[in-house]
């Protein structure tokens, strides 16, 4: 929208002969289209910078080390899904540790508490780096700001 080149306000396109607020005639500059960039951003100080998109590569290897704890989550940007990703692992681990410990069905296991533990770990471990692998194989994966990981 267009505005007075006296009181700088707002004006529509069809008050192009009188401004409506303070009277000054021909109130529209005839270059109002084109605007001075500098007025807006400083060329000393840029606010930010280009955003680089986040590594394939990294996202697979921190999902197969630390995928249990959803750090690769985190680095992409799901924040969210790497809170649930904790909380899942916690649960996971823990119900069915206590259960195998309850039902003692780690007799065969020579440390029978960490065992009841471990087994579950093991296996959330194992499908993390299952599910790593797809970031290597997969190329349409996005990050948390919608930018294809390179």
């Amino acid at each position: 929208m267009p505005t007075c080149r006296n009181c700088h306000r707002t004006i529509g396109k069809f008050d192009a002969d009188v401004c409506p607020y303070c009277g000054t005639p021909d109130p529209i500059d005839s270059q109002y289209r084109t605007k001075d960039m500098t007025s807006f951003i400083d060329p000393q100080k840029p606010k930010s910078g280009l955003y680089r998109s986040k590594s394939r590569k990294t996202a697979a290897l921190l999902c197969m080390l630390l995928g249990f704890a959803g750090v690769h989550d985190f680095y992409l940007g799901f924040k969210k899904n790497g809170l649930i990703n904790i909380i899942f692992t916690l649960c996971f681990v823990g119900i069915i540790g206590t259960v195998m410990l309850v039902l003692n069905l780690t007799h065969v296991i020579e440390w029978s508490i960490p065992g009841g533990y471990l087994l579950p770990f093991a296996a959330d471990f194992l499908f993390h780096v299952g599910y790593g692998l797809r970031y290597l194989v997969k190329d349409s994966l996005k990050d948390g700001n919608g930018v294809f990981l390179r």
